[in-house]
Formats: structure tokens, C-alpha cells, sequence
């Protein structure tokens, strides 16, 4: 493990070295990323983003592929740590501690590493962010549980660093009316993560044994932290904030619209949390279908995800956020009572591939919508970092309250009444959605 943490060490250097050039590069170049709106006349800043606009492009590219290495490297390492911990001796409740660290640790820094985003630019999170992630190398030599839970840590705290900012720097490079579409680009890039992450985990333990998932994964996490370097070697500025005042945070804590949309988050992923848990669970013992068919039922669902978005959020830029958001409610409510009456591989690819499509009709403008709340509030310092922290947090509460709860219910009662249940609370949040989400009228 000394190798591997040596290594860890220096890449993180890196990561804060190119942090500070772009802290400096933003205190000499203080500049506020807008795009101008539309009854302004064209600023200086609006002009030069312009001449930057394939640039802009190439970051969001890069964003999308930061989005796709690490879900890519979840996806490889979830299957693999089940099993070295259990051959190092942990017991159940060290395995479910191994699994909630990543959780934990990333729900409790999303809002602080948001905040810091707007007080520093997003720039230096997200190559911190990205360069944090090679700590995936200190797995191939972790040989006991607290050194497990170390690696697990670190990379929650990277996850933290990587999504808050990634989407908020998103939110800083253009203007409402395109914020869908290119969100929906990084979007993209994560499904295709969730696709190849897991299935790639498998070969390559096959191949070169447990560490060289792990190999694999700090060749990736190099390439696209560089990456991030060079894409934003043009725009350090582009995350110069002027500092937010806590009055203007609590506006954002405290809006109606950013609260309901964080609640309806935590349902959306809840949703997903629990089908992971226990869909295959059914499946293998319903039709008993074995891991591989298991899994192309679930990448048919994540190229519905990936697909639709794109597909929803750049819809949401042209019609609005809010008929979407309300669309993917009805249509989870009415597909959940059926959901797990299937009759065989074809009606458990459409129930499985209709609730996904659901899932990412509502995730594909939450991101978006929040975002355009913080810019109609006009607050000074345009704090889409805390926004994007409370919006992850969501999530990540999501993931894990679906499954636990699922889990309860189902030991009370069973599988159709955990779904009428369901159905019930997406009626309840459609009308939530329709009545307390206010969509600012004008996306500029």
C-alpha cells in the first residue's frame, strides 16, 4: 500500500498545483461567467464566450466523460468489494459500513464543497475533484477492512469535489435556455458509465486478477484529469465568483421550489435505489433468470436512461422544465402497480425500460430547474454550487432510503403493496410538482 499511496499523494499535489495556477489565473481575471440576457447588450464577457464556444463544447465533453469515469469506476468496484471484504473476514454489518462510507461521506461534503465552489470558482474543485479520484489505486493494495474503509472515503470525497461542481460549472458557462441540452450531454456520458462499469469489472478481475480493475480505473481517472486541464486552460476565470452572503444561501435553502424539487429527487431516487436492491432479486426468482439476463434487462434501462437525457433535457429548453417533471411522475405512478407482474423477458424489459424512462423524464430537468431558480432569484454571487450540493445530497439520500425502506415494507407486507405504495407517492409529488414548483417565466 505505501506505493499506492505515494502515488495517490503526488497526483493530488498535481491536482492542487493546477488548482492554485487557476486560483490565481481568477483573482487577476475576476470576471463573472454570464452569457449576457436577453435585453442586454452584449458584454465583454458575452463576446468572449462567443470566440470561446467550441471550447466551451470541448469542456462539456469533458465534463461528461468525468461524469462517465466515475461512474465507470463505480460500477467496476461494486462488484469486487462484496468479495475482498468477506475474504479479509468483515462481517455483515463492516460490509454495509464499507458500502455507506462512499454514501455518507459524499452527502456530508456535497453542500460544504458547493459553497467553497462559490467562493472559489469551480475550476479548482473539479480538478481537485478529478485528480482525488485516483485514490482507486490505493484499492489494489488495501488488505484490511480500515484500509477499505479509507479507500471508500476518498472516494466519496472525490465523487463530492467532481459532480457538485461539474454541473454548477455547466450552469456558469451557459444560459437557461441551453442548460438542458447540455446537461443532458453529460447525462449521456453517465449512462454508458452504468452500462460497461460493471460488466467491465468482471473481465478484467478474470483477466489480471482483483488489482488490475483498479489499474484500469487510475489509467482512466489520468487521462480525463489531464484532460480537465487542458479543456480549461482557456476559461480559468470562467469560475470566478463574487462571494454569496449566507443570507443569500439561506434564500436558496429555504426557496419553495428548490425545496419540493429536492424532495421529489429524493423519490426519483429512491426509486432507483430500491430496483437495484431488489428487481434482480425478482427476477431470479420469478423466471429464474441468471446474472447475464438480469443484466441486459438493466442495460436496455440505462440506454433509456442515457438517451433520454439528451432527449428530455434539451425538450425542457424548448417547452419548460415543469410539464416534464410532472410527465415523469404520472408515467411512474401508473407503470409502478404492474411493475412486477411481468410474464416473461419482453414485459420485464418494457416495465423495467418505462420506469427508467420515468426516472430520467424527472432527473433530466431537476438539475436544470434549480438552476433557473437560482438565476431568477438575481442573488449577487450566483451560488450554483450550494444549489448543486443540496440537489446531490438529494440523490444521494435517495439511493439510500429506496432500498432500506423497500426493504421494511416488504418484510411487513410484500412486493405489490411496497408498489401501490410507490404509485400513490408519484400521484402525490406530480401534485406537488404542479402546484409548489414555480418555473421562472423567462428562460433567457
Amino acid at each position: 500500500m505505501p506505493v499506492s499511496a505515494l502515488a495517490f499523494a503526488l497526483a493530488l499535489l498535481t491536482g492542487i498545483l493546477f488548482s492554485m495556477r487557476a486560483r490565481a489565473a481568477n483573482l487577476s481575471n475576476a470576471v463573472r461567467p454570464r452569457v449576457g440576457c436577453r435585453n442586454q447588450p452584449a458584454s465583454k464577457w458575452d463576446l468572449k464566450m462567443r470566440k470561446l464556444h467550441i471550447k466551451i463544447d470541448f469542456v462539456i465533453i469533458v465534463i461528461g466523460i468525468g461524469c462517465l469515469i466515475d461512474t465507470v469506476v463505480f460500477g467496476l468496484i461494486a462488484p469486487l468489494i462484496p468479495i475482498h471484504a468477506t475474504e479479509l473476514g468483515a462481517d455483515d454489518v463492516q460490509l454495509g459500513l464499507l458500502f455507506a462510507a462512499y454514501g455518507i461521506t459524499a452527502t456530508v461534503l456535497m453542500i460544504p464543497f458547493g459553497i467553497l465552489s462559490d467562493k472559489i470558482g469551480r475550476i479548482p474543485i473539479v480538478i481537485c475533484g478529478n485528480f482525488a479520484g485516483i485514490g482507486v489505486l490505493l484499492y489494489a493494495n488495501a488488505n484490511s477492512i480500515p484500509a477499505l474503509m479509507i479507500c471508500r472515503t476518498i472516494q466519496g470525497a472525490s465523487a463530492a469535489l467532481t459532480w457538485v461542481s461539474s454541473f454548477a460549472l455547466i450552469a456558469d458557462l451557459y444560459p437557461p435556455s441551453e442548460r438542458g441540452q447540455k446537461m443532458g450531454i453529460a447525462g449521456i456520458f453517465e449512462g454508458v458509465g452504468y452500462i460497461i462499469g460493471p460488466a467491465t469489472a468482471g473481465g478484467l478481475a478474470k483477466i489480471g486478477g482483483y488489482s488490475s480493475p483498479f489499474f484500469f480505473s487510475t489509467a482512466l481517472t489520468l487521462v480525463v484529469s489531464f484532460l480537465s486541464v487542458i479543456a480549461f486552460r482557456k476559461i480559468w476565470s470562467v469560475g470566478a465568483r463574487r462571494a454569496s452572503s449566507w443570507m443569500e444561501y439561506k434564500r436558496i435553502f429555504l426557496n419553495r421550489s428548490i425545496l419540493v424539487t429536492c424532495v421529489l429527487t429524493v423519490i426519483i431516487s429512491a426509486t432507483w435505489g430500491f430496483l437495484e436492491a431488489f428487481y434482480p432479486k425478482y427476477l431470479s426468482s420469478t423466471f429464474a433468470y441468471d446474472s447475464m439476463t438480469t443484466g441486459i434487462l438493466f442495460t436496455i434501462a440505462m440506454v433509456v436512461y442515457a438517451i433520454g437525457r439528451i432527449v428530455f433535457g434539451t425538450l425542457s429548453d424548448r417547452i419548460g422544465r415543469k410539464p416534464i417533471l410532472i410527465a415523469g411522475m404520472v408515467i411512474a405512478a401508473i407503470i409502478m402497480p404492474f411493475l412486477f407482474k411481468a410474464n416473461g423477458f419482453v414485459t420485464a424489459a418494457i416495465g423495467l425500460a418505462t420506469i427508467f424512462m420515468a426516472i430520467t423524464l424527472t432527473y433530466s430537468v431537476v438539475f436544470p430547474l434549480i438552476f433557473d431558480t437560482v438565476t431568477s432569484l438575481r442573488l449577487k454571487g450566483e451560488p450554483y454550487g450550494a444549489a448543486s450540493g443540496a440537489m446531490n445530497i438529494a440523490w444521494t439520500a435517495g439511493f439510500a432510503i429506496g432500498p432500506l425502506s423497500a426493504g421494511y415494507i416488504i418484510e411487513l407486507s410484500n412486493l405489490n403493496t411496497l408498489c401501490i405504495i410507490y404509485a400513490v407517492v408519484f400521484i402525490l409529488c406530480a401534485l406537488l410538482g404542479f402546484f409548489l414548483v414555480d418555473e421562472p417565466s423567462a428562460r433567457d
